[in-house]
């Protein structure tokens, strides 16, 4: 179908201020725009040619199918750089595009970008015909008619009508209908002077988590290109008058409190959890020294010029079957001042909170017992959501490790969560109190993660106001004593878990998990999901006419995606434990470049996450395949156990490579010879079991043979592990053939057969057999 798009353009000038209050435009606006017989013009002060201009898109409604609205116009909002420049002779001005990767470093007597774009000029975006502006010699007049219908250079399509709606002080909006791509889209399109003198920016350090603004600037000697990192946070200043108090140790009030904007979409019942989601953050930047530092505001009522777009923090909602929130940041890349965020929230986020607590806290929380949770609770929940968000965009990064430093008996205690809440930090992936049991009494608040110290010391890292130093090596001195004091207390450790390299190796700094011992938290959870399968009666998830709510509880228990990864809270657990074998802590220390010190999971504690694996894994869950109520829902629960059985297998055997080396480098290795013998207990039973073998041991069996038949002949396989492999097949094949001889049933016998010729053709590969399964 050829849908027609259509796009709201909102373009703003200014520095900080955002105003709504509509005024006409005279001779002391910074930009002006107006339309004379069908065509637009900007007219710009002389003074800021040359100045640097942020642009932003933000999709407002959109028919697209992709998994954001935002998808057409770069996912989450995309920013763009220009500069005009006024050529008199020529009678236009070029706009140019500003690659960003360069920026100048306040400690530099030579600014990069004259010295970088006088040998390789900047990149030309479009030119505009241009003329002194008959109203005022010291503005320019451009013609941007074309531009703004075609829209090169800050969003796709073809616009065949423009219209003004409303002019501020230092705003204008437009609206423009357009097509691409045969799809409906509202897009607002924001225009954005970033500060003749960037912000003083704070250096980023590798222990505290934030998001980061990474530019090349020309060294002090103006022959050296040096990377420097800054982190992304809100301009946050004390008043003039307030300065000596603030620094005196007195809260005061920003010159500019950061104010998010609720989407009037948002339904009204959620509006007080919003506000708190928000209002939540203000004792942290109390800890930075500012009182009244964020707040959350409804839209202005009645005001039909008002537009969400034009504001620089903002809570959307998102009409789309999507279970998301996220709270992305745009930001000068000169300095890392956050200019606008938006944090999108999803309407089925409802459904993604009932399924996930309860899932994990309907054993301890009444309440989540039922197929549709109170309003209260769902608020409560969608709150928690929220104010992860808003840390998000204040510029804090996650902190996977946070959940790590919590000890699992803890979470049990009732007393103890109290004082000290869930995790450190709110900015983790631990979702909900997955270990408390039924009997402990842990209660509802307890249940969920709250603002916690770790996320009041990064506010202060972050926002709080320093005092000026000599140079860049004394505040980096500065910064890393005071990080290094602060870290003596565990609890402000950030575990990065998704940036660098191998931060996907370490046991503690992973999403979804609570609790500092992996093994027991997992066992204490699979409680609750057996206690959770065995009530799907009771609690009446099963009476929708479709069973859509059913279906949905026991996916979220263990499922697959389309392209067989595992997936559901069982998944969850399962992979906890498997990331100590082969492990490696990261966060043993730092030396001075930050760089975190390697630590090898001990033996001990990766052979009891394989005992976890033979127990929980390779032995078959009949509460969770034979149950009545996963049987109702359809859902192919052996396919999925198998599946997860399977890729678990992959996953270990792809990191025996690690394994191995880690021989040589840890003080307490696990040898492989030593790892297969364990896994083999668990999926081939001990070497003198003869045990009835069930369809799945069966398939298990298989499927372990054809991913170790994969590794032996993949020729990336360092050959040391293909001798510790055929070494234990010599075993195993021993094994096998004795309980080929002992094993009295039929069918068992076949089996066995069968899998010796598997081996036999391992190893031997010119001897065939008929017998053999295609591996």
């Amino acid at each position: 179908m050829n849908v027609r798009q259509k796009m709201a353009l909102f373009i703003f000038v200014g520095c900080c201020v955002w105003s709504f209050v509509l005024k006409a435009s005279n001779p002391s606006d910074i930009f002006h725009v107006f339309e004379e017989k069908g065509q637009w013009f900007f007219d710009i002060p002389k003074k800021l040619m040359g100045r640097e201009i942020m642009v932003i898109n933000r999709a407002l409604e959109s028919t697209s199918t992709g998994y954001l609205p935002d998808d057409q116009i770069g996912g989450t909002g995309s920013k763009t750089l220009l500069l005009f420049k006024w050529s008199p002779q020529d009678h236009n001005v070029t706009v140019h595009v500003d690659p960003a990767e360069y920026a100048m470093n306040g400690q530099c007597t030579r600014p990069l970008p004259n010295i970088y774009y006088r040998s390789n000029g900047l990149p030309e975006l479009v030119q505009l015909s241009a003329y002194p502006s008959p109203q005022n010699e010291e503005y320019i007049r451009m013609d941007v008619t074309e531009w703004l219908k075609g829209g090169k250079g800050f969003v796709e399509g073809t616009a065949d009508n423009i219209v003004l709606l409303q002019t501020n002080l230092n705003s204008f909006l437009l609206k423009s209908h357009r097509i691409m791509d045969k799809k409906e889209l509202w897009v607002s399109t924001l225009f954005y002077l970033l500060p003749e003198i960037p912000m003083k920016p704070r250096i980023l350090n590798n222990r505290v988590g934030y998001f980061k603004s990474e530019q090349q600037v020309l060294a002090a000697n103006g022959a050296d290109f040096v990377n420097k990192q800054w982190i992304c946070r809100w301009r946050l200043e004390p008043r003039s008058k307030d300065v000596k108090a603030y620094f005196k140790g007195k809260l005061v009030t920003p010159k500019e409190p950061i104010i998010f904007y609720i989407d009037p979409l948002i339904p009204k019942q959620w509006i007080p959890y919003v506000k708190k989601a928000v209002d939540s953050w203000k004792g942290a930047l109390e800890q930075a020294g500012f009182k009244n530092a964020i707040e959350a505001r409804e839209a202005p009522k009645g005001d039909p010029n008002w537009c969400l777009s034009a504001c620089r923090a903002a809570i959307s909602y998102k009409a789309s079957e999507t279970e998301n929130a996220f709270g992305p940041v745009i930001y000068d890349s000169r300095s890392g001042e956050i200019i606008q965020t938006h944090i999108s929230l999803y309407y089925n986020m409802n459904s993604w909170v009932w399924r996930n607590y309860l899932i994990q806290a309907s054993p301890s929380d009444p309440s989540a017992r039922t197929p549709e949770f109170s309003e209260a609770l769902v608020g409560r929940l969608l709150q928690d959501v929220l104010t992860h968000e808003v840390g998000h965009a204040l510029g804090l990064s996650h902190n996977f490790g946070s959940s790590s430093v919590t000890p699992v008996e803890n979470l049990r205690d009732n007393s103890w969560l109290d004082a000290n809440g869930l995790t450190s930090s709110i900015m983790d992936y631990s979702r909900y109190n997955y270990v408390a049991q039924p009997g402990d009494h842990v209660l509802s608040r307890n249940m969920t993660k709250r603002i916690g110290i770790y996320d009041k010391w990064a506010i202060e890292y972050g926002y709080k106001v320093l005092p000026d130093f000599k140079n860049e090596e004394e505040e980096l001195q500065y910064l890393d004593q005071w990080v290094a004091t602060k870290n003596h207390d565990r609890r402000r450790w950030w575990g990065d878990g998704e940036k660098g390299s191998g931060a996907i190796v370490d046991p503690h700094t992973q999403s979804e998990d609570i609790g500092d011992d992996p093994i027991k938290a997992s066992e204490y959870g699979i409680k609750n999901l057996q206690y959770v399968v065995g009530h799907l009666g009771d609690w009446k998830v099963d009476k929708d006419p479709d069973l859509k709510k059913l279906t949905a509880i026991v996916n979220s228990l263990l499922s697959q995606t389309d392209k067989h990864v595992p997936s559901g809270q069982f998944s969850l657990y399962v992979g906890h434990v498997n990331r100590l074998i082969g492990g490696i802590y990261l966060d043993g220390g730092y030396t001075e470049e930050w760089k975190p010190l390697k630590t090898y999971v001990p033996r001990f504690r990766q052979k009891q996450a394989v005992y976890f694996l033979n127990q929980y894994l390779f032995t078959n869950q009949d509460w969770l395949i034979k149950n009545r109520f996963v049987k109702k829902s359809g859902v192919d629960m052996i396919a999925n156990f198998l599946n997860i059985q399977t890729v678990t297998l992959d996953v270990l055997f792809r990191n025996l490579d690690r394994i191995y080396w880690s021989e040589m480098a840890s003080n307490d290795p696990y040898p492989i010879r030593e790892l297969m013998r364990d896994l083999g207990e668990g999926v081939w039973g001990k070497r003198t079991d003869i045990l009835p073998l069930n369809p799945m041991r069966k398939q298990l069996q298989f499927n372990y043979l054809r991913i170790f038949k994969n590794k032996i002949k993949n020729t990336s396989t360092d050959y040391a592990i293909v001798a510790e492999l055929l070494y234990y097949l010599d075993l195993l094949k021993s094994d096998l053939t004795r309980k080929l001889v002992t094993n009295t049933n039929r069918w068992d016998k076949l089996h066995y057969q069968a899998v010796l010729n598997t081996i036999v053709n391992m190893t031997s590969p010119k001897e065939k057999s008929t017998n053999t399964p295609q591996l």
